[in-house]
């Protein structure tokens, strides 16, 4: 009895973490189409590993991101001009939003593009 119970938490913390894990996903991919499709260019854009290692993986890429007075990430970034991240982020504003569901914690997320501030 026991161990079926651990078995079904189990069970249902796996699946729901995948679901929202996967929403999550699901929007940041939707928000990174969306700013290719305005004509943003890849190079403009940080959207994690996953993202510019798709787009701008280059083997003899140099991480310039110590070397610089504003940190990037060290990621294939070439020009971070827009950024999609989980919350707002100094030099920054808030350019588009995109909710996903959170089965597992309850509520809505957001995904945030933000878009670097001219001044920096």
């Amino acid at each position: 009895m026991v161990a079926g119970t651990v078995l079904a938490l189990s069970a249902g913390f796996s699946i729901l973490g995948t679901r929202e894990y996967n929403n999550w996903n699901v929007a940041r991919w939707a928000s990174l189409n969306r700013l290719m499709k305005d004509g943003v260019s890849p190079r403009e854009i940080d959207g994690g590993f996953e993202f510019n290692g798709v787009y701008l993986y280059d083997f003899n890429y140099h991480d310039t991101s110590k070397s610089t007075t504003r940190a990037k990430s060290w990621w294939w970034v070439d020009d971070d001009r827009y950024m999609i991240a989980f919350g707002p982020m100094e030099g920054f504003h808030t350019f588009r939003t995109m909710p996903f569901d959170k089965p597992l914690t309850g509520g809505r997320g957001t995904i945030y593009t933000l878009k670097r501030d001219e001044a920096r």
